[in-house]
């Protein structure tokens, strides 16, 4: 889900400022764009993959250009977006709109990244997301604080270091405590649990809460400990081939003598 936030606001910054005029009537067609930098973009909702985008400096006269933007909806007289540009990259409040003239985002920049609040919006005015961006060095991170959908039902919250995606139905898809997901609970659109992690382990399930397997991350030491602390009838021999493991299965087909699966990595 985050990663389709992220396109969409690259790809609108990308778009917009690609036809846009200046206040002081400089026209875009003046400017001159220089690639600046590349920024990873990390995601909180997709355990922080990065996305990566290619910064642009405009120039007018040979000069970093600093001033006020606004860009109108062609054939309309109907603001696309407004702004400020500092040294040639987009700084302080940034307002865009729709072709209707509600406002479709609005945040901040710092030296051409998205920084701090955004807030985004559906036609309809209702709120679609809000997202918090923080730089660091040349990395920006972007945390979802809460998303809808377009029918005003939630998509996601975030309270704390829990975050719960739902469905459009209001039921839960994922609960998820801690950053990255210490322990995450995954949930059916009518609300059976599927399949949960949590110490250092994931568990699958099927109708009942019946346990169908259990799966230990062996490349770790708290994965392995988590293994051990739970079934402690391992011979040394085992323990060491535990030791370079990726992971260790239990497939519950006959509950009370589960079989067992061990994989290494290649």
């Amino acid at each position: 889900m985050m990663q389709r936030f992220i396109h969409t606001f690259s790809g609108a910054l990308i778009l917009l400022l690609a036809g846009c005029g200046f206040s002081s009537q400089v026209k875009f067609s003046l400017l001159k764009t220089k690639p600046y930098t590349e920024t990873a973009i990390w995601s909180n909702v997709d355990y922080y993959k990065p996305v990566h985008k290619v910064q642009v400096q405009y120039f007018f006269d040979n000069k970093p250009y600093t001033g006020s933007v606004i860009d109108y909806y062609p054939g309309l007289d109907v603001v696309r977006f407004k702004g400020e540009m500092e040294n040639g990259l987009p700084a302080g409040q940034w307002t865009y709109f729709f072709s209707s003239g509600k406002i479709q985002m609005q945040g901040s920049y710092v030296a051409g990244s998205a920084d701090s609040i955004w807030h985004k919006y559906y036609p309809d005015t209702r709120p679609m997301v809000i997202e918090q961006y923080k730089q660091f060095v040349d990395t920006l991170y972007c945390d979802t604080l809460g998303a809808w959908y377009k029918g005003g039902m939630p998509s996601k919250t975030v309270s704390g270091d829990t975050f719960i995606t739902f469905y459009p139905n209001g039921k839960w898809a994922v609960y998820t405590v801690g950053k990255p997901a210490l322990s995450e609970w995954r949930y059916t659109d009518y609300g059976m649990l599927t399949s949960a992690y949590f110490n250092f382990r994931r568990e699958e399930y099927g109708p009942g809460k019946k346990l169908l397997r259990k799966i230990y991350f062996t490349n770790t030491e708290d994965g392995r400990n988590a293994l051990f602390a739970d079934q402690d009838n391992w011979s040394a021999q085992q323990r060491k081939d535990i030791a370079k493991a990726d992971s260790v299965e239990f497939v519950y087909d006959i509950p009370t003598n589960p079989l067992v699966k061990i994989y290494w990595g290649h």
